[in-house]
């Protein structure tokens, strides 16, 4: 149960980068369902049936929230700061205005002048 349980995880976080919540709907019913066969295939006790029935509805839900989490994390880290520096928007608007211009053009402007 453990591998499936870690399998699981990844694949739900997986999916939370490109599905919206509702694809959890599918995948915990599935993990259930096949839980609940294999637990009555090898005979287990309806308290151990509970239990990893009850963690197969769980971890489709942590892998999607780690996912989440996840990419959360990496759009803020690629996210500008703007309130970092008072400086730094200025600074990246002069340098986008001056590779507007090339220099052929610049020298070309002061010698006419």
């Amino acid at each position: 149960m453990v591998p499936v349980v870690i399998f699981l995880f990844l694949v739900c976080a997986v999916l939370a980068w490109s599905f919206r919540v509702w694809i959890l709907i599918p995948i915990t019913g599935v993990a259930l369902i096949t839980q609940v066969i294999s637990d009555l295939v090898g005979g287990t006790s309806a308290a151990t049936m509970t239990w990893s029935a009850l963690v197969m509805a769980l971890v489709p839900q942590f892998g999607f929230m780690l996912g989440l989490l996840a990419r959360y994390v990496m759009f803020a880290l690629r996210a500008p700061l703007a309130h970092d520096h008072p400086h730094s928007s200025v600074a990246k608007l002069y340098k986008q205005s001056s590779d507007s211009y090339s220099v052929a053009e610049v020298r070309r402007g002061s010698d006419t002048l």
